[in-house]
């Protein structure tokens, strides 16, 4: 069922039925609608920014459109380049992809020109759309990454990332370019056009009321008109590793995809055509809950309290969606994450290249899918962030009720080599964790024979797959099951954890197994006999390392149950190191 914007019926306290949209996203109806939703927000929405405070300081440098008065068409020709010099006004952030070159960019040479005029029809079209939507929502100043900062000066770079994150959480609102892959799609279309079918008039409420609704029939929105979710699955925006922290940090965020405009805020999630959004997604302030309480405040009805575990797992998950999503520039890895970690900071203390000193155990524990080991040092071996791929971590380490202490790795000293020192949370050219815990030694053996049920799970981070006893062969290393032989007529000399390797370099390579943590309170299938039903175990995490000069760098972890009745050998087959990782 559709209505008309604004005229929308209801049954008893639900509204049902669609507003009928205009499909040309920049038409006046549609930027009347935009604005009404920013009022909105503004007047009525408790939760939301700007209540409190006036407007933030702007970025460096800003766009500075020029505004007509509302209503009323802009047809200004010209931009320039405003250098702020702590001028205080609202602005609006561009989250735009590239997709390649872009023809007019900020350059060292072109910023006392800039700063006079930049003819609009130069820019690209993400750019000339996101100006007018600037204009037409009353704002004078835009943000946009090429003009915004010196594109061919690695120093000036270097100092507007390290603001990113205050960039777009200060912005008044951003505009998400959801449809374009390129600087050249467009934000505002026109789309291909899409035949409706005829409309009709009904009855809604046969009962003596006299409100009618113009209905038109069709299965589902399907690839003509597609849906919330399926916009953010398929949009080429949500592909793009920095713009995870743009999304978070903003407050306020415009997403323009390829049929419809969809609104979000601390309070509410909505879509040009009124589909009840909540109904099916989680309040929008709970996607990221813990850290939207420490970026936005003022949004919050609760503080996020003392307790780091549910921030830290907040931010784990951030990690995992953010390394799913890909960068044109690999060492970006660190500083497009920067923005979120700089905030966080005051509240977990220590940060190690993507890692926490106050959860380094869960840090050190993160796996991946697999994929290519990096012959870089865009971060040291023991953080995700030498890997591509996309990365978990696990969250239970920070939980030390269970935890065996006597087995937990210690952690003397730790060391991280910025690429520039006054960026804490950027590029890294390296890093030492000094190490004191208990080891032992790996041997790879082709003939080893791995039973399932023997102990746990090993597994390299360049294996392409998880596959228990199969050797996975396009993998560098391999992938198989550790265990320790339960026999107690063998001698515990012999009594090791085994992996199998299916190449020959890698046959009789010596790893090192290091224990990260040990828990209690597990339970566990220990045999084939499903009789003898779950016994209680040991859960035994850690990593493996192989040899480098004097130093180790982490190559796999593992993770194995460990019967508590036979927990007492264990001891005698590992023995307690002081390491280096690298």
């Amino acid at each position: 069922m559709l209505t008309g914007v604004g005229k929308r019926q209801r049954t008893g306290n639900y509204p049902v039925g669609r507003f009928q949209t205009d499909l040309d996203l920049g038409s006046e109806e549609n930027y009347s609608l935009l604005r009404s939703w920013l009022k909105e927000c503004q007047e009525k929405h408790s939760h939301c920014l700007g209540r409190k405070y006036g407007p933030a300081e702007l970025p460096t440098r800003v766009v500075d459109v020029g505004v007509a008065p509302v209503g009323i068409e802009s047809h200004l020709d010209n931009v320039r380049i405003l250098c702020s010099q702590g001028m205080r006004a609202d602005y609006i952030a561009l989250s735009h992809c590239w997709g390649g070159m872009i023809k007019t960019v900020l350059k060292e040479s072109l910023l006392a020109e800039f700063q006079k005029a930049i003819l609009t029809s130069s820019l690209p079209r993400n750019f000339r759309d996101a100006i007018a939507i600037t204009r037409k929502l009353g704002i004078r100043y835009l943000w946009i990454d090429s003009l915004c900062i010196i594109q061919d000066s690695r120093s000036d770079w270097e100092k507007e990332s390290k603001t990113m994150g205050h960039i777009y959480r200060d912005a008044f609102l951003t505009i998400s370019a959801m449809a374009a892959e390129g600087s050249e799609g467009g934000i505002l279309g026109p789309w291909p056009t899409i035949d409706f079918p005829k409309a009709t008039t009904l009855r809604v409420f046969p009962r003596g009321d006299e409100n009618n609704a113009v209905v038109r029939l069709h299965l589902d929105h399907g690839e003509n008109f597609p849906s919330w979710s399926q916009e953010t699955a398929q949009s080429p925006l949500n592909s793009r590793g920095w713009v995870l922290q743009e999304k978070i940090l903003s407050p306020r965020n415009l997403y323009f995809g390829f049929k419809m405009i969809y609104w979000k805020c601390p309070e509410v999630l909505q879509g040009s055509d009124g589909a009840p959004l909540l109904k099916v997604y989680p309040y929008p302030i709970e996607e990221y809950r813990q850290i939207d309480a420490i970026i936005h405040p003022n949004t919050q009805h609760e503080s996020p309290g003392d307790d780091p575990r549910p921030l830290l797992n907040t931010y784990y998950r951030v990690v995992e969606e953010y390394t799913n999503r890909k960068l044109t520039v690999a060492s970006d890895k660190l500083p497009a994450i920067a923005g979120i970690a700089s905030i966080l900071a005051p509240k977990l203390g220590q940060y190690l290249a993507g890692l926490w000193a106050h959860d380094i155990h869960s840090g050190l524990l993160w796996s991946t899918a697999g994929g290519p080991l990096l012959e870089t040092s865009r971060a040291p071996s023991w953080s995700w962030a030498s890997k591509d791929g996309r990365v978990s971590i696990p969250s239970y380490a920070s939980d030390s009720q269970y935890s065996l202490d006597e087995w937990k790795l210690q952690i003397l000293e730790y060391d991280i080599s910025l690429r520039n020192p006054d960026i804490p949370f950027g590029e890294v050219t390296g890093g030492q964790i000094i190490i004191h815990g208990w080891t032992m030694p790996l041997v790879g053996r082709k003939d080893a024979v791995i039973p399932l049920f023997g102990g746990g799970r090993l597994r390299f981070d360049a294996g392409a797959k998880e596959m228990g006893m199969i050797l996975s062969k396009d993998s560098d290393l391999g992938a198989c099951l550790i265990y320790q032989n339960r026999n107690p007529n063998t001698p515990a000399e012999k009594s090791t954890h085994q992996f199998a390797a299916n190449e020959d370099k890698f046959e009789g390579q010596v790893y090192v197994a290091l224990m990260v943590l040990a828990r209690r309170g597990l339970r566990a299938m220990l045999s084939w006999d499903i009789s003898k039903g779950l016994r209680d175990v040991v859960g035994i995490d850690g990593l493996v390392l192989c040899p480098q000069g004097e130093n180790y760098v982490r190559v796999g972890k593992f993770s194995c149950s460990l019967d508590e009745d036979s927990l007492g050998d264990w001891p005698q087959m590992w023995v307690k190191q002081r390491l280096v990782l690298v």
